[in-house]
């Protein structure tokens, strides 16, 4: 069963997915604003995602999750505590937990990227902050 929800920022989650083999170059993005998320698979250990970036992620951490993501498709600028880094497809960043991070979109198209959060991820632990 699948089904969606719009939440604050612009974010757009789809529920339902599959512990299966995924070919997630297949999955493509609803009509959304500026965030669509998908998640792929889910167990105790981790969550997957492939989500879709058309403008920019606001600044944030996780304080109990790492994060590894690795781009797919087009480019941004990310920033990683007080690193930037260029992002481009074949991009792999781990965000360790508790490290604040933000992505600006540079390219014309959408940034895709397979997000993996472990521990498995329920969403809570998202905290924004304010740029310094």
């Amino acid at each position: 069963m699948k089904f969606i929800r719009q939440c604050s920022l612009g974010l757009l989650l789809v529920a339902g997915y599959t512990s299966a083999a995924t070919d997630i170059n297949a999955i493509q993005a609803s009509d959304f604003d500026n965030i669509f998320v998908k998640k792929i698979a889910d167990d105790t250990k981790a969550t997957s995602f492939v989500i879709f970036v058309k403008k920019h992620v606001k600044p944030h951490l996780h304080k109990t999750h790492t994060e590894l993501l690795y781009v797919l498709e087009g480019s941004a600028d990310m920033q990683l505590g007080e690193q930037h880094i260029s992002l481009t497809p074949g991009t792999f960043v781990q965000i360790p937990k508790g490290t604040v991070h933000a992505v600006t979109v540079t390219s014309d198209t959408p940034l895709k990227v397979l997000s993996i959060q472990t521990p498995q991820f329920h969403g809570q632990d998202r905290h924004f902050v304010t740029p310094q």
